[in-house]
């Protein structure tokens, strides 16, 4: 059992504010058995835990026997926690406490979870608290060894290989017994109390004082943690083969690890950041039910069908059906659910503790919600279909029956009601009339001139119009031609001569002749020019920039012998075998592998 507050925050509309937590109860296969929002933590959760027990009495299955808490595990004066009172109906169950509950005060003691020391605390500190069984060890320890040989990599060392992931799928643990634990906690933490816990700065890993107080409270809950005797914690849900070695896989139902990711993906299952109680309560029944479905799929040995729904009634007919023609279901991991027993739900629990009311749920039936406005247009609906079908009625009325909306309905008599209201209000009051008349006629209006009345020109308004300069702007200067560096005038590359205007477009081409090798071209001449349909012929002529006065370019002189390899310091040449492959060298000296299996290799990792 767990608590949040973190989805609390989305209630809006009227309830906004009432809820404080939302407390989940789920079973060792992550399945949530209830899952309701309170205004406190504590006695309000009474109804929930007395509609609990009743269901596991009414289906005829054996209570649990351990209860995993993140508070309230043990008591200090008196025999029997209030949690233990709360289920009374389960006199054997034993109550725990959440181990990352129990860790996280003692990480509180830290000066900053940023320190150098902190991962290693914290990962001691779960050492001190769990042992891993041998076996299981061992044979994880086999598959990674052969799996390392396999890669071609020493296998001295594979303990440093095994990760935290690896050892929670494959392997089994338990706690290490309640003096045992007390002992090497507080060895850890003397061991970096003094000045060994400094890092690289001076900066101690332990607030001294905060620690040894935290500590002081939290000896007494390392019996809480504890293991309950012959209950088997841990789940064989399939294998797997790693570096050739068969390794099983576990499920652990030890703490609430399970309860706090329904809480993380219950804060993605009502989108946006705000829903009112009602889209609240149904996005919460949506994501409990389809939480439940996958858990329970996952909690079969058998593989899941390929039928993936969560309409129950669309699974139980199809089931149904298709065993009587086949003999078989198709979904056989679909259970039909229990009959509903009247427990609350999410926001309805919430509202039964506060007085408000989430909706009438009596008033579904069939489709739609029946209200006064569907039932006055029925009888309307009705009415009308009666005169209209009926001849005799028709000629003899002027009464024109229109349809009617439930827009238009309610708009008529929400105007109807305030025009009511009205006449209440000022009902015995004098009051001046709506629309009082003059005694006395009033002055006749005036006509509309026909023509604007003009105005003397001593008083008329002066325009100050700006100066005309029309033909005066600045001609842009022609593009100037990209000279190259060190020539030494710039000079234009194309003239722009006189325009000699033609009546009729000529085309004039022929054989330009070669330039040759003495002379330099230093014109296009006029046979090379091309003349557009109704356009003017425009003659161009190109000139070569003098480039007898232009700078030499120095030339390049190689100051060593070749490039220097930066990995063996020899010359990057193909007589000391280096080489190249897209800007990555190859070098004899450092690397393991032949310069052809480099070389295939590197068109393997890189291709084209």
């Amino acid at each position: 059992m767990d608590s949040t507050r973190k989805i609390t925050k989305k209630l809006a509309g009227t309830a906004k504010g009432t809820g404080y937590w939302l407390t989940s109860m789920g079973n060792e296969h992550g399945e949530i058995l209830m899952s309701v929002m309170t205004a406190e933590e504590g006695s309000g959760l009474d109804r929930m835990a007395d509609g609990i027990m009743k269901r596991y009495e009414q289906a005829g299955v054996d209570p649990p026997v351990v209860l995993y808490v993140d508070c309230g595990c043990c008591a200090v004066t008196k025999e029997k926690t209030k949690l233990m009172t709360r289920f009374s109906k389960w006199p054997n169950l034993i109550v725990r406490l959440d181990i990352w509950h129990f860790m996280r005060p003692l990480a509180r003691g830290c000066t900053t979870d940023a320190h150098q020391l902190y991962p290693l605390f914290m990962s001691r500190l779960s050492g001190c608290i769990f042992e891993w069984d041998a076996a299981d060890l061992a044979l994880l320890r086999e598959a990674k060894a052969q799996k390392l040989q396999a890669q071609g990599m020493s296998s001295a060392d594979v303990g440093k290989y095994l990760t935290r992931k690896e050892l929670t799928l494959h392997c089994r643990r338990r706690t290490r017994g309640e003096a045992t634990t007390v002992a090497l906690v507080s060895e850890l933490l003397d061991g970096l109390m003094g000045t060994r816990g400094h890092d690289s700065l001076g900066v101690p890993l332990f607030d001294k004082e905060r620690m040894e107080y935290i500590w002081q409270h939290q000896r007494k809950h390392v019996k809480c943690i504890q293991d309950p005797p012959g209950v088997a914690l841990y789940t064989k849900t399939g294998e797997l083969t790693k570096g050739g070695v068969r390794l099983p896989v576990y499920r652990c139902a030890r703490g609430s690890t399970s309860l706090e990711s329904f809480h993380l993906h219950l804060n993605r299952f009502i989108p946006g950041t705000s829903a009112n109680s009602l889209n609240f309560q149904l996005y919460l029944l949506e994501g409990l039910h389809r939480w439940n479905q996958d858990r329970r799929c996952a909690a079969l040995a058998t593989d899941p069908s390929p039928l993936r729904c969560y309409s129950g009634e669309l699974l139980h007919c199809v089931n149904r059906n298709y065993e009587k023609l086949y003999g078989r279901k198709v979904a056989p991991e679909f259970c039909p659910p229990s009959r509903y027993t009247g427990e609350l739900i999410g926001v309805q629990y919430l509202f039964q503790q506060t007085g408000q009311a989430l909706q009438d749920m009596g008033a579904w039936k069939g489709k739609g919600l029946v209200t006064r406005w569907s039932l006055i247009l029925r009888d309307y609906r009705k009415i009308r279909e009666l005169v209209l079908g009926n001849a005799l009625v028709m000629q003899g009325t002027d009464i024109q029956l229109v349809e009617v909306n439930q827009t238009t309905l309610i708009q008529w008599h929400n105007g109807r009601q305030k025009r009511q209201e009205l006449s209440v209000l000022v009902q015995g009051t004098n009051l001046p009339p709506a629309v009082p008349v003059a005694k006395e006629p009033l002055q006749e209006a005036r006509m509309l001139p026909a023509v604007p009345v003009s105005v003397q020109p001593q008083h008329e308004h002066q325009y100050h119009l700006p100066e005309n300069t029309a033909g005066q702007a600045r001609c842009r200067p022609p593009p100037r031609a990209i000279l190259p560096r060190g020539t030494a005038a710039k000079r234009q590359l194309f003239v722009v001569p006189q325009v000699a205007p033609t009546a009729v477009p000529t085309v004039l081409a022929g054989p330009a002749p070669a330039p040759t090798a003495s002379a330099a071209p230093t014109a296009v001449p006029a046979h090379q020019t091309f003349a557009q349909a109704g356009q003017p012929v425009i003659m161009y002529k190109l000139f070569i920039p003098d480039t007898a006065g232009a700078t030499p370019k120095r030339p390049y002189r190689r100051t060593v012998q070749a490039n220097t390899c930066s990995k063996c310091g020899h010359f990057r040449t193909v007589e000391t075998g280096h080489s190249q492959f897209r800007g990555r060298v190859y070098c004899p000296n450092t690397e393991t592998l032949r310069r052809e299996e480099w070389l295939e290799d590197m068109r393997r990792r890189f291709p084209k």
